[in-house]
C-alpha cells in the first residue's frame, strides 16, 4: 500500500475535488462502518457513485462489510455525500489514510460529518445489532489523527479543544 504524501492536505484536497467533480456538492457526510454498506441504498434515492479507490488517497478496503463506494445520496432533497467504507490502524494503514475519508470530505465542503461502526459494548443489553449514539472515547491507540502537515486554513489546529466532539445537537437529532 502506498504511503499518504508528506502533506496529507494536499491529496485531500485533490480527493474533495474529484468528489465535488463526480458526484456533485455535498454539506453533510456519512461515513459507514462495518456492516453498514447497504444502509445508502435504504435512506434515499442513489444519485451517482464512484469506486472510492478511483479517487485520490482512498485505497480498497479490505474489512468484511465495506463496499468501498462514495455515493451521493438524495435524502429528501439534501445530497448526502456516503461513504461505504474506510480504512482502519488494524489494517496498517497510517493514520493520514485512516481520517483521509473525513479530510476530503470537509474540504469538499461537508460541514456534517457522521461516523457509523461496528462496536463492543460493556452493557448486556446491547448485543450484535443494537444501535447506540457514542458520547465519548478513550483512544488507546498511542497515535492521534490530528498528525501531519500544518493543516489548512479553516482545519483546527493539531491539539484542539475536543471535548464536545460528538455534538449535543447531532446525537439528539439521532437519538430522536
Amino acid at each position: 500500500m502506498p504511503p499518504m504524501p508528506e502533506n496529507p492536505y494536499s491529496i485531500a484536497q485533490a480527493a474533495g475535488a474529484a468528489i465535488r467533480e463526480r458526484l456533485g456538492a455535498h454539506r453533510a457526510v456519512l461515513v459507514l462502518g462495518s456492516g453498514w454498506a447497504e444502509v445508502a441504498e435504504g435512506i434515499g434515492e442513489i444519485r451517482a457513485s464512484v469506486p472510492m479507490p478511483e479517487l485520490p488517497g482512498f485505497p480498497a478496503p479490505s474489512v468484511q462489510g465495506h463496499s468501498g463506494m462514495a455515493h451521493s445520496v438524495d435524502v429528501g432533497g439534501v445530497p448526502l455525500l456516503v461513504l461505504a467504507g474506510r480504512s482502519h490502524l488494524y489494517e496498517g494503514h497510517p493514520v493520514a489514510t485512516v481520517v483521509h475519508g473525513v479530510r476530503s470530505a470537509v474540504l469538499c465542503g461537508c460541514e456534517v460529518v457522521m461516523l457509523t461502526n461496528a462496536c463492543g459494548s460493556l452493557v448486556a443489553a446491547n448485543g450484535p445489532g443494537t444501535p447506540v449514539l457514542i458520547s465519548d472515547q478513550l483512544n488507546l491507540t498511542g497515535v492521534t489523527p490530528m498528525g501531519g502537515a500544518d493543516p489548512p486554513e479553516g482545519f483546527p489546529a493539531r491539539f484542539c479543544d475536543l471535548t464536545e466532539l460528538y455534538s449535543p445537537r447531532l446525537r439528539a437529532a439521532a437519538a430522536a
